[in-house]
């Protein structure tokens, strides 16, 4: 079983980077499993000053060296799709040996577009994810909660920051609000990697 450790500092100036520079999930994620300022983002995702809007694999391949991580392994397609509803537990169960340290997720949201590859991949959504246990150890908790945390540029509220909050409150929260309406309902992790800062944010 996990420890319960510290939560992780949010991602401040979401609201603010998004308006600037077009700051959306793939950023956001990368911030928050690096720990670093989106400024530093920027740059890393950016051709000069632009930011295309939207990463996809080899995107975020490229950005997270240059954010000052390093990429420790990665995962593609590492589980079936299953329903939203247990998306908490997906994460857990795809992360089961990560101990903890942080990821940068790339879900899908499955629906008739997957038959056609490009379709499919506008219907993508990153964010950052720590495996650890949120509330008591115990059987319940594991079963119905799941553990970990969720860093998603959704989770704001009326803040200019992006929280960590537990898994099952991102998936019963921001993840039902970005399900869309002609989807079945199923959610499957197309990438996945685990990440670390190799050097300190400018």
């Amino acid at each position: 079983m996990l420890d319960r450790p510290q939560t992780p500092p949010p991602v401040d100036g979401v609201l603010a980077a998004l308006r600037e520079w077009g700051a959306n999930c793939g950023p956001t994620a990368i911030a928050a499993a690096l720990e670093v300022p989106l400024a530093t983002v920027r740059g890393a995702v950016s051709n000069g000053d632009t930011f295309k809007g939207y990463m996809g694999v080899p995107d975020f391949k490229a950005a997270i060296p240059r954010a000052g991580g390093r990429i420790v392994r990665s995962w593609s397609k590492p589980l079936e799709p299953v329903d939203a509803f247990y998306a908490d537990l997906l994460l857990a169960n795809a992360a089961a040996e990560t101990n903890g340290e942080p990821l940068v997720v790339l879900i899908r949201f499955c629906g008739p577009w997957d038959a056609i590859p490009r379709a499919a991949a506008t219907y993508r959504h990153a964010f950052a994810y720590r495996r650890c246990f949120v509330e008591p150890r115990t059987c319940w908790a594991q079963a119905s909660h799941g553990p970990g945390w969720v860093c998603d540029i959704n989770n704001l509220a009326t803040t200019d920051c992006a929280p960590w909050v537990p898994a099952y409150v991102w998936r019963t929260q921001s993840l039902l609000d970005l399900l869309p309406k002609r989807g079945d309902g199923n959610v499957a992790i197309d990438w996945m990697a685990q990440v670390e800062r190799i050097e300190a944010p400018a």
